[in-house]
């Protein structure tokens, strides 16, 4: 009530008489107050400070609000002049509120990006800013006690035939395999002694294969189609490594190229 009738001005920062005020919306524009002469009044930042903590305080539940106060809790700017100074108390209040808000007001949509594929400029660029990049051990170790006991995305969805054709042609090129081993050489990985006696145990503890096992296995190789290297007459049934470590490597091959 002081500030109204008061007849506050905002003037030139070079005028003798300034005096530092900001617009205050007496109802804020989140609960249907609008821009007019009539809702706006001038305050010193202590005071607005002050009126946006007393709505925070009157209304709990307006999200708007705490961002509004979070706002003045931390922004600043070439154009303000907020020469207080708040608590810590305050401060871990405001953004706890305003995370709390946050959440609440995102909670249920649709992320604006999902659906839409990364171009080949951004994959570069992610990949440019990973090359060489090595995890601790720690990292790795902390990553893998928070994925445990997780059910994977994809667990009981088939792969699409596309994916399957992809994955049946893969052929890994000289470059990709430079890059792994390169990343093996800076960040070598070795199982600990825990896991390799865990491994052990495993191995020890399994089953042996029942008549029947072994004789849907026998049947199943049986019925592989027979791979034959092009360049070579190296055959095998097992066509994944034939492609994945033969064809693209091999010498006689090699030689036809030079």
């Amino acid at each position: 009530m002081r500030a109204k009738t008061a007849n506050r001005k905002k003037l030139k920062r070079n005028d003798e008489d300034y005096v530092y005020y900001e617009s205050h919306h007496i109802i804020p524009r989140c609960m249907g107050g609008d821009d007019s002469k009539d809702n706006l009044i001038l305050l010193t930042a202590r005071e607005h400070f002050l009126c946006h903590w007393l709505l925070v305080e009157m209304y709990p539940n307006n999200s708007k609000l705490h961002y509004a106060f979070w706002g003045m809790c931390n922004q600043k700017n070439k154009h303000q002049n907020r020469e207080y100074y708040i608590s810590s108390r305050v401060y871990e209040s405001a953004k706890i509120q305003a995370a709390i808000a946050h959440s609440e007001l995102h909670s249920g949509k649709t992320p604006w990006n999902k659906g839409i594929p990364r171009s080949q400029e951004v994959k570069d660029a992610i990949s440019r800013a990973n090359l060489g990049k090595v995890h601790t051990i720690e990292t790795r170790q902390l990553w893998s006690n928070q994925r445990k006991g997780r059910v994977a995305w994809n667990k009981g969805i088939p792969h699409t035939e596309e994916t399957k054709l992809k994955m049946r042609g893969r052929i890994v090129s000289e470059e990709t395999k430079l890059k792994i081993k390169k990343s093996k050489e800076l960040n070598p990985y070795t199982h600990s002694d825990e896991t390799l006696e865990k491994m052990r145990l495993s191995h020890l503890n399994r089953p042996e294969f029942t008549e029947t096992h072994k004789t849907n296995l026998s049947n199943a190789w049986a019925k592989r189609e027979i791979i034959k290297c092009p360049y070579c007459d190296i055959e095998s049934k097992n066509k994944g490594n034939m492609t994945r470590y033969h064809f693209n490597n091999c010498k006689y091959g090699r030689v036809d190229e030079e």
